[in-house]
C-alpha cells in the first residue's frame, strides 16, 4: 500500500510503538479500559467518520429498535470520544444529570445540550425535570471556563425556564 494515500481508516498502533510522552504540566487521567490501539485524534479529523458517527446520531435520536443500556456497555470504551453519542443514550435511559454533565462538561456544546433536552422531553412524556436539569447543569458550568462562557450558560440557562 503506498504511504503517501491518505486512509479513512483509524490508524492501528504497532505494538512497539511507544506512546508519545505527554507535557509535564498535562495531568495523567486513568482509564479502567486498556488503551485503545487506535489513533483518536486522527479518528476525530477523519471526514468518513465524522460522517457515520453523525448518522449514528440520528438514528439513536429516532429509531426505537435498539437497547440503549445495550450499546452503552458496547460504547463504555469510547466514552471520551463518542460523549455526544452517550449523552444521547443516557437521556434515553432517563439519566437526566448524566445527560447534562456529559453535555456541559464534555461535548461544550450548548445547541447540543439544548436539542437532546428537546428530544428527551419528547421521549419521557413532557417530564419537567429535563430542563431542570439542564438549567442546574448550565449554572453550575465547569469551573475552568471564562467567565465570559460561565455567564453565557448562565443567560442561557435562564432562557431554558422561561
Amino acid at each position: 500500500m503506498d504511504v503517501s494515500v491518505k486512509s479513512t481508516e483509524i490508524q492501528r498502533a504497532d505494538a512497539d510503538e511507544k506512546p508519545a510522552e505527554a507535557p509535564a504540566a498535562a495531568v495523567e487521567v486513568k482509564s479502567p479500559y486498556p488503551p485503545l490501539p487506535y489513533d483518536l485524534e486522527a479518528a476525530r479529523r477523519d471526514v468518513l467518520l465524522t460522517s457515520l458517527r453523525d448518522r449514528l446520531r440520528i438514528f439513536l435520536s429516532t429509531s426505537t429498535l435498539y437497547e440503549s443500556i445495550s450499546i452503552l456497555q458496547f460504547l463504555k470504551p469510547l466514552f471520551g470520544f463518542m460523549n455526544k453519542e452517550h449523552a444521547i443514550l443516557v437521556m434515553r435511559l432517563g439519566r437526566f444529570k448524566e445527560c447534562f454533565d456529559i453535555c456541559v462538561n464534555e461535548v461544550k456544546d450548548v445547541k447540543f445540550s439544548l436539542s437532546v433536552a428537546k428530544r428527551g422531553f419528547e421521549w419521557h412524556d413532557k417530564d419537567r425535570r429535563i430542563y431542570y436539569n439542564l438549567f442546574t447543569r448550565l449554572i453550575e458550568s465547569s469551573k475552568d471556563e471564562t467567565e465570559e462562557k460561565r455567564a453565557e450558560n448562565k443567560s442561557i440557562a435562564i432562557k431554558v425556564l422561561t
